[in-house]
Parts: structure tokens; C-alpha cells; sequence
């Protein structure tokens, strides 16, 4: 391991209920699945484990793109580059529907993903793959017990882009994995 922390965890949980109901006669009936799971990652650079984490909070100019460099352009919380040769974990939540840190609320879109040259490909199957994130909506991919997805010098850009115009596009970004 390369890292300069002595530990980092994270944890992921999906809660998720799902319902339908139909009327009949004199009664609705309901039917109900619920899917729920727990994901964790310990400390180390084996499977289930990262030993490097990135955050931060981004408010993103319309129309403006973000080049997110995971491979030495990020700086952790503690103020050390943190250049990840394996990501585990992605997760960007749009956050432009909130009234939050002086930021306006709106319905930016933002789009993950989608960079032609220096592409981080991780998650996606193909250059120039992204996904649209509506505001109050999540992001995630990860990689809980897999060895994670490779990035390099030449291929380390996961880009951010705001689709709107004319809204400014606030977002939470987590990176997780394991460096260089």
C-alpha cells in the first residue's frame, strides 16, 4: 500500500421497499418487496478493502465540465494527493435541488462520464459512455469485493459536466479505492 492514511472505511447501505396495491370488491390488497444489503470496505488493497478516500462538495457553472484527475490530481482531506490506481467506489449525488451551502436551488443535470481523451473508463463499458443525473438524484457504482477498475496516467479523467445553461449544478462527489 501507498496510501498516507491509517484507515479508511466506508460503508454503503441500500434500503429499498417497493409496494403495489389494487382495488377489489371490498378490500386492497398490497404486495410488498423489500431489497435491502450492506456494503462495507476495510482498511488494506485486497478485495473488499480501499485504502484511499476522496471527497468534496462542487458547485459547477452552467454548461461548464469538470475533469475529475483520479490518477494524482485530487488532494484528500488531509491534504495529500490522492492518486488511485484502482477505484472501488463512485459515487456522485446532485445536490441542485437544494438550497445549500449559498448555492441556488434548481434542476441542473449533470452528466458522469463521457470524456473522449485521458478517460477514466471504470464503471462504464466505452469511451464517450456517461449517465445523466437529475437533481436530487444519486450515482453509485462500486465494486465491494472485485479488484476494482484500473486508472492510469493516460486514463484518469472522469469527467463532470453541467447540461444546464443556465442553473449552476451543486454536487457531492466520493472517490474510494486504492493508490498508487
Amino acid at each position: 500500500m501507498a496510501t498516507d492514511m491509517t484507515g479508511v472505511k466506508a460503508k454503503i447501505s441500500l434500503v429499498c421497499n417497493f409496494e403495489a396495491a389494487k382495488a377489489i370488491d371490498l378490500s386492497i390488497p398490497k404486495a410488498s418487496f423489500p431489497v435491502s444489503k450492506v456494503f462495507e470496505f476495510g482498511f488494506g488493497d485486497g478485495a473488499g478493502e480501499i485504502d484511499q478516500i476522496w471527497w468534496d462538495r462542487k458547485e459547477l457553472n452552467a454548461s461548464a465540465t469538470e475533469p475529475v484527475d483520479v490518477f494524482g490530481g485530487i488532494t484528500n482531506c488531509f491534504g495529500v494527493v490522492a492518486s488511485f490506481t484502482k477505484v472501488k467506489l463512485i459515487l456522485v449525488l446532485n445536490r441542485s435541488d437544494q438550497a445549500l451551502d449559498g448555492h441556488v436551488a434548481g434542476d441542473a443535470v449533470i452528466t458522469v462520464g463521457g470524456v473522449a481523451a485521458l478517460e477514466f473508463l471504470g464503471p462504464f463499458n466505452t469511451a464517450g459512455d456517461a449517465i445523466d443525473v437529475p437533481a436530487g438524484a444519486p450515482f453509485l457504482a462500486f465494486d465491494p469485493l472485485g479488484p476494482g477498475w484500473t486508472a492510469a496516467e493516460a486514463t484518469d479523467i472522469l469527467n463532470i459536466v453541467n447540461k444546464d445553461g443556465v442553473e449552476k449544478a451543486l454536487y457531492d462527489i466520493v472517490i474510494g479505492g486504492i493508490s498508487n
